[in-house]
């Protein structure tokens, strides 16, 4: 029988790798009917559990009848490489008012597009040409952090740049809670000209003193989100990376602040909300030390 096969964009492959990294969970699959709609509407699956991503695989009109005559689709990289397979539950269409919630991962969406849900297993990891020791998936980076047996880790955002008034805090914030990890989460797209000097750039910044250890964990740029949206995505990372505490950056809307703190108990994670946001220069005080690597 013929397997159906979807090359995706490398925006999509990102985004699927997130969801194959365990990142996303609860959420561990393209979702149904029910599902996209209820995440899409309220955040949440049809179990109450907290989701970002209203995620499920467009098809083509084509794209479907071989899907469902197959029930298994190949996902493909641009490079047409074999990453995942997904395992076809449900194919059904959305209403022409719910489209808008799938164009960060299909922007050119119409509504001629049918929608897969289902399982999905890795075949081959997703490759990346630079920066491999920033590539560690959310279990690797929560088993790390449990082998240290750090009690606090804290996780700060560069979008791409790092905003040193919210690094600081974070790491204040270690030195006054008896110390414990610096997580950098860096939100970049790679296919950006500079990307490998944003990269650089913040590696070189600075080093927390009051942190045992530093690390950098690159995160993919994802367009088409609402503010609440990329705030609760990113919380979530954060809680299945094993941070503990997440400083919430100077571009969150306060309204969006206001409202993820409703779901701190339920994430499990400390939300930390700056005072001053601003771009200002490292200062020499306690908990910190000038321009050392990044790990």
């Amino acid at each position: 029988m013929l397997l159906s096969t979807k090359t995706l964009t490398s925006q999509q492959v990102e985004i699927v790798n997130l969801l194959l990294t365990g990142a996303l969970a609860p959420q561990m699959g393209f979702l149904g009917r029910a599902d996209f709609l209820s995440v899409a509407s309220r955040s949440r699956l049809q179990t109450g559990q907290l989701a970002a991503l209203p995620l499920a695989l467009p098809l083509t009109p084509t794209e479907k009848q071989t899907a469902q005559l197959s029930g298994r689709i190949a996902l493909t990289d641009p490079e047409e490489r074999l990453i995942a397979e997904v395992q076809v539950t449900e194919l059904y269409r959305l209403p022409e008012e719910a489209l808008e919630a799938i164009k960060f991962f299909e922007p050119t969406i119409t509504s001629d597009y049918w929608f897969a849900a289902g399982s999905i297993q890795a075949v081959k990891p997703v490759l990346h040409a630079r920066f491999k020791s920033a590539r560690s998936s959310v279990g690797s980076l929560k088993t790390y952090f449990r082998q240290q047996r750090w009690k606090h880790i804290v996780a700060v955002q560069a979008k791409p740049t790092l905003n040193t008034a919210e690094a600081q805090h974070a790491c204040e914030w270690l030195f006054a809670n008896r110390r414990g990890g610096l997580l950098i989460q860096q939100i970049a797209d790679e296919s950006a000209e500079q990307f490998a000097a944003q990269v650089h750039a913040v590696r070189e910044q600075i080093r927390c003193s009051a942190a045992k250890e530093v690390k950098l964990a690159l995160l993919p740029a994802i367009e088409h989100l609402t503010a609440q949206q990329e705030a609760l995505l990113h919380a979530i990372i954060s809680r299945n990376s094993g941070v503990t505490a997440l400083v919430l950056s100077a571009d969150t809307p306060a309204p969006v602040k206001k409202w993820l703190q409703r779901y701190r108990d339920e994430l499990d994670l400390e939300l930390l909300i700056p005072k001053h946001s601003r771009q200002r220069a490292v200062q020499e005080q306690p908990a910190f030390v000038a321009l050392q690597q990044v790990a």
